[in-house]
């Protein structure tokens, strides 16, 4: 959610086979997922009781699996876009699309403004 000196947002790019959770696409890509709860103690590893790991879906929620029930819990108040990674499926192992994700939406203090990225040019 840092914006660069020119004003927009830091956007990082990765590439994940289908089927994973998103928490683990973030950790295994190096994304820092936490945040301030990074610490061992200050998030539930994936069980999906702390929300510490709550996104903001920006573009491509028809590839995610629909919210589980510990997600209707934790983010009833929520927006419908936003999820926890730690119970988000990214698609099906054959799946092509892009996922766009907001980390810390709480947090983030401006609106995103981002252009769009044609999928065969980021691949190369």
């Amino acid at each position: 959610s840092v914006l660069l000196p020119d004003g927009s947002p830091d956007v990082h790019y990765r590439t994940a086979s289908g089927g994973q959770k998103l928490r683990n696409i973030m950790l295994d890509s190096n994304i820092e997922l936490y945040g301030p709860y990074g610490r061992i103690l200050l998030n539930c590893g994936g069980g999906g009781t702390c929300a510490t790991c709550m996104v903001e879906v920006l573009e491509g929620k028809e590839l995610l699996n629909p919210r589980t029930d510990k997600e209707k819990e934790k983010l009833k108040r929520k927006p419908k876009n936003w999820r926890l990674a730690c119970q988000t499926v990214v698609g099906e192992a054959d799946s092509t699309g892009v996922v766009v994700i907001q980390q810390l939406p709480e947090w983030k203090g401006h609106e995103w403004k981002y252009e769009k990225v044609d999928e065969s040019e980021e691949s190369s």
